[in-house]
Order: structure tokens, then sequence, then C-alpha cells
């Protein structure tokens, strides 16, 4: 019995002691735990959106599926990040920089923002790209540095050193060296007769508004109350920065400390600062490094924006390389709360006489945006941004928006909606002949699929094709894949054709500008050692690759991954 309480003891020590270096444990993914504080923080932004949206907060059912949803989003997160660590997937700013300057988005070019004369003024973008004036492109370069390129790059990886093996490379090259025997059946959805009134019209209208909606916009009034940290906060900031700095001195590292739960609590930053000049370090800084070794750990300076600690990584003659932590002076509840009362004074007063008189009688500066397309940045917090559009998007004109609050801005931002255009759609007498060839043009392609794959079905493919009034049949003898049919090219449908071949699959239809092609290969001959540049293998192989590959992988990694959720009781 002794024995037996001896034992719960130690257990019940092991796991306070994992609590207190590690904080509680939300799950695993593949491997790696998730701190309840890393999940929490995921779920409030999921369960902010879902108010945002909503106008209320979700019931039981509703918490639970945004749980379920955070622990998707999560588990994603890891997979990418676990394959951008196997394929040393890394991104520069600079990198963002050149792949925006070269590819400017289009809703960026198509934007009132970076517009002069009624054209894309590509001067006004770049001066906005490298130094976010006259318009802040932060949250555009976060996306890129994030998002974009990493999975671009992932995809190119995946391609590589995954999807395009040995095997798969041969059997491409087989396809291109290729040489085989083809009858063509085609059908023509040009000539499929297709009827409508003006009921079937007005139904296919409804259905598809979002085809012919008008150019979408927003016009704002906006201006943003500042938060200033309280003695209180600043006290609190160096509370924590005393703590980990004991923690430091005590040989726990500075990476260890970012990546634990109160980096996401107290919104501490990490990062390298890069090989610097020393004249140009700070006279704080300077008189800190000096006489100091690499890997020493320097003594707490106060900035403006709070307190930081540096670790000296390394020292040259006349340059200096340091990682890190800012601990900021992040303001509290109370000093929030105190400026949320001046953002509802003006909301108040905005009511009464104007948004812009407002904000000059309690001297605010007012920010103006005309006609932005839906999506273009606001501010530099990029979730505020998605809460203000989901706000306007159920908002009227000259509705003033209730106080919204950002903590990478550290203030209150109140918005006034002064016009939109996002919900009209253009009239259907006005444009009746456009909705008129879509229905046509989509029902004819519908029957003339139909009708293609209910021949392939049921057709004997063994007997002798003939040219009838719903098909043509062409015959060409010893093709290979770049010869023409009809004077297309239809490379791709012979590379899916031949490799169906290969495999030893049935006849399929495919489309191809309006015709629907069905491909009976008579006989092929593949080479037995197929020689082909690797670079065009490569070209075949991606540009007939599914649309949404990269998706079907995703799921199949999450469908696949070793995760446990613990119960957290939401």
């Amino acid at each position: 019995m002794k024995r037996l309480t001896f034992m719960m003891m130690l257990l019940l020590m092991i796991l306070t002691a994992c609590e207190v270096n590690n904080g509680p444990v939300a799950g695993v993914i593949n491997g790696r735990s998730v701190s309840y504080s890393e999940y929490m923080n995921a779920f409030r932004t999921e369960y902010e959106n879902f108010y945002t949206v909503e106008g209320r907060a979700p019931n039981t059912d509703e918490k639970r599926e945004i749980g379920k949803l955070t622990w998707l989003y999560k588990t994603k997160y890891v997979i990418l990040q676990d394959y951008y660590k196997r394929y040393d997937i890394k991104v520069s700013h600079q990198e963002v920089i050149d792949t925006l300057t070269q590819n400017p988005p289009a809703y960026i070019v198509n934007s009132p923002r970076f517009k002069s004369d009624d054209k894309f003024d590509r001067e006004i973008y770049l001066q906005s790209l490298n130094y976010d004036s006259p318009q802040n492109l932060k949250p555009v370069r976060k996306k890129y540095f994030d998002d974009i390129i990493p999975i671009g790059k992932l995809k190119e990886a995946l391609i590589d050193k995954e999807f395009l093996d040995k095997k798969t490379s041969r059997q491409v090259a087989q396809v291109i060296g290729s040489k085989a025997d083809i009858d063509w059946v085609i059908f023509d959805s040009a000539k499929a007769d297709i009827k409508i009134n003006d009921t079937i019209l007005e139904d296919y209208y409804q259905g598809h508004l979002d085809n012919y909606k008008q150019e979408p916009y927003f016009s704002l009034r906006y201006t943003l109350i500042p938060v200033y940290p309280s003695e209180d906060d600043i006290n609190s900031a160096k509370a924590v920065t005393d703590s980990i700095y004991s923690d430091l001195v005590s040989g726990v590292s500075l990476e260890d400390i970012a990546a634990s739960s109160r980096t996401a609590y107290h919104h501490i930053k990490f990062n390298s600062t890069g090989f610097l000049f020393v004249p140009d370090l700070s006279p704080e800084l300077k008189q800190a490094i000096y006489n100091q070794q690499p890997g020493a750990v320097l003594a707490p300076i106060m900035t403006n924006e709070g307190y930081e600690i540096y670790r000296l990584d390394v020292l040259t003659k006349s340059m200096v390389k340091l990682s890190r932590l800012l601990i900021p002076t992040t303001p509290g509840e109370k000093s929030i709360a105190s400026a949320e009362k001046k953002a509802q004074d003006l909301v108040e007063l905005a009511k009464l006489l104007s948004m812009d008189q407002a904000c000059l009688e309690m001297d605010y500066t007012l920010c103006r945006e005309d006609k932005i397309l839906p999506g273009t940045p606001i501010t530099d917090d990029e979730t505020l941004d998605l809460q203000i559009y989901k706000k306007l998007e159920k908002s009227s004109k000259g509705t003033i928006i209730a106080p919204l609050f950002s903590y990478p801005l550290s203030a209150w931002i109140v918005v006034m909606l002064s016009d939109k255009q996002t919900q009209n759609h253009k009239a259907l007498e006005d444009i009746k002949d456009i909705v008129k060839a879509d229905l046509i043009s989509e029902k004819k392609a519908e029957f003339t699929r139909q009708k293609a794959s209910v021949w392939l079905a049921s057709y004997d493919l063994s007997a002798p094709l003939e040219s009838t009034t719903e098909y043509s049949v062409y015959t060409l003898k010893s093709q290979t894949m770049n010869d023409p049919l009809m004077g297309m090219s239809v490379k791709d449908v012979y590379y899916k054709a031949l490799t169906a071949q290969l495999q030893k699959k049935p006849a399929s239809v495919y489309e191809y500008q309006g015709l629907y092609l069905i491909p009976i290969v008579r006989h092929a001959e593949f080479p037995a050692k197929p020689t082909t540049d690797q670079a065009l293998i490569r070209q075949i192989y991606v540009r007939n690759l599914a649309p949404d590959w990269f998706d079907t992988w995703m799921n199949e990694k999450i469908k696949t991954a070793k995760t446990k959720l613990n119960t957290l009781g939401q």
C-alpha cells in the first residue's frame, strides 16, 4: 500500500512538473505536443470569427464544431511545418518582395488605391510594397511569407521527391515516345439543339447571381483610439522579464522560452537581428556587449516597445549578430477598458453629429478609404480587417460599427460605412442576351457530355466505327503525342489516353474546346528504353496533374495523421 501511494505521488510530481515546464497539453499531432494555451488561442480566434459573422455566441453543438475546426487547422499547420522542415523550405523577406514585385496580385492591380488616371500605377504599388506608404501592404507580405510562397515551394518539392519517382518518370517517358493507331470519336457541343424559355432563363439567372454581380466596393471612414500601457502594465511586463531572465541565467535557452506557453500569453517575440555594424548599435546595447563572449545572455534593456533580452551569438571585429527576446509592455484589461469608453463616446458623438465632426471634436485622426475592393488591407492587423469586412457585409450605408479592439495595434477602431456595393446584381433585362448565351453554352456542354458518356458505356468498341449525325470519327495511324487532330493540338488528351492504355484502364471522355473526345486506342507501341529529357517529362507530368491535386494530398495527410485531442471542455 505504501509502495502504491509512493508511486502515485511520484506520478503526480512528474505530471505537475510537465505542466510547469511546458504547460498543460491539449493534444498530440504526429508526435508534436500542442499546448493548451496554443490550442485555446486558435480556438478563441475561430470563436470570435463566429461571433462576428453570426452576431451571437455559439451554442454547445456549434462550439464543438469550432473545436473540431480548430484542431483541423492545427493539424494542417503541423503537417505543413513538418514538410517544410523535411525539405528545408525557407522563405526570406527579400524573396517575398521580389515575388510581389514581379507578380502583383490581381486584386491589387484592380484596386482603386493603386490607380492613377484609372490605370494601375506601378510606382505607387512598389513604394507601398517596400515602405508601406501610401498604402500598407504588410498583411499582403505576411500572407506570401507564411503561406503562398512556402506552399508553392512545397508543391514543387512533392512533385520532385514523392510524386515523380523513377517508375512514374519512365511511364511518362514511354508515353512521350509512343506511337498509336487511334479512332477519335468526336461529339461537338455546337451541334446540340437546346430549347429554353423565359422561366428556365429566370431560374438560371437566380441560381447564378454571383456571375452577374456589379463590381463590389466599400467606402469607409475610420479612426484608431490608441491604448497605452499603465504603470501596472509596465510593472507586470518587468516582472515577466525578471522571471524569464532568471530562467535564462539558470540555463534555459531563448528558443525554449520563445516556444513556451508564456509566449502566446504575453505576446513575446523572438528573432535574430542578423549581422549589425557595432557603431550603429544604441549606446545601451553597445555597453551591454562590451567584454562579453558569444553565448552570453545580456541583462534586460528597457525600450519604447517593452523589455529586450539579447543573446550574443557572433562577434567579429566590427559586426555583431544577436538573438532578441522582446517582452512588450502590452496594455492590460483595465487600460483596454478605459480606452473602450473613449471609443464608445466617439460612436455616440458621431451618431449625433457626423464621423468627421466627432473626430475633429475629440481630436482623433480621421482616415478615409474610398471604393476599396473586399479583402483590401485596411490596417496592419489581418484578423482585425477580417472582422471589419464581416461586419461591413451585414451593415447598411451610414452604419457606425461597434468598436473593435486589436492587440497587434494596441488600439480600438471605430469604422463608419459611408458607401457600399456588394449584393447588387445586374438586372436580367439589361443582360438577358449574356445570360441566355451562358445558359445555352452550359446546357449544350452538359447535354453533349452526357451523350458521349452514354455512347461510350453502350457501344461495342470492337465493332467498326463510322461517322454519324451525332458524332464524327477520325482515324490516325502511328500517331505521336505531337501530331495534330483536325489541326488541333491534342497532346494532353493523347497523353491521358496512352497513360490509361499503358495502365490497362478503359477509354474515357475528354473535353477540349467545346468538343468531347473519346480516343479509342486500337494499337500502341511503347519504347522499351525511352530516352526523354527529364525536364520535358516533368513539364508534361505537371501539366496533366489534377487542378486540386495538392488539396487531395493534404486531405489524405490529415486523414492519416496520428492525432489525439484531450477533452478540454471548451
